[in-house]
């Protein structure tokens, strides 16, 4: 019953939180580990399914771990650092403009980009790139996105295939400038060193 958990069909969840709700000075039984007690149990309603605060985070890890590997094998099992590296190190081919400001670059077969706060849509939790710019660069034979989000307490990388915004069906039309999107969920963080 416990492994059922972490099923293919579950990885769909984006949040572990959102299968628990937590319960305090309840006495229950965690169905893992079997301890009885009253500290904090999470519950799951739906599969009635009751875990201990350790047991909890024991499957919150591996549940987190799985969806990392899920989404590198979506992303073709990409090795992010490497892509990183390799971007960093080429010259540019070519800037990217729109009405005359420079957007991004491309590098190889990457589109580099800089984000900040203000850039995220919090409706898609994710950043837009121009449908124009994403036809430029399909044209091109760039493969992959990448972003460098400088905010106020981090400066990381999102990486993500171009075919995941042109397959995106998440869209808004900012004036004139249609723009499609990609949650930062479904792309792969790295720390920028």
């Amino acid at each position: 019953m416990i492994q059922n958990l972490h099923t293919k069909a579950n990885l769909k969840i984006k949040n572990f939180s959102e299968l628990f709700e937590e319960v305090r000075n309840q006495r229950l039984t965690c169905n893992r580990c079997g301890f009885e007690g009253d500290r904090t149990f999470f519950i799951n309603k739906k599969k009635k399914i009751a875990l201990c605060e350790y047991c909890y985070h024991y499957y919150y890890n591996l549940y987190q771990s799985l969806l990392e590997k899920r989404k590198n094998e979506e992303l073709g099992g990409i090795n992010a650092s490497a892509i990183i590296a390799k971007t960093n190190l080429a010259p540019e081919i070519k800037t990217i403009q729109i009405n005359g400001v420079d957007v991004g670059c491309v590098k190889e077969d990457v589109y580099l980009t800089t984000r900040r706060a203000e850039h995220f849509m919090r409706k898609y939790q994710g950043f837009g790139i121009s449908q124009d710019i994403l036809k430029e660069l399909e044209s091109m034979g760039v493969k992959y996105v990448l972003i460098r989000y400088k905010g106020k307490r981090e400066d990381v990388y999102f990486l993500s295939l171009l075919s995941q915004y042109l397959k995106s069906d998440k869209s808004f039309l900012y004036g004139s400038d249609f723009q499609k999107f990609v949650s930062i969920r479904d792309m792969i963080k790295v720390e920028v060193k």
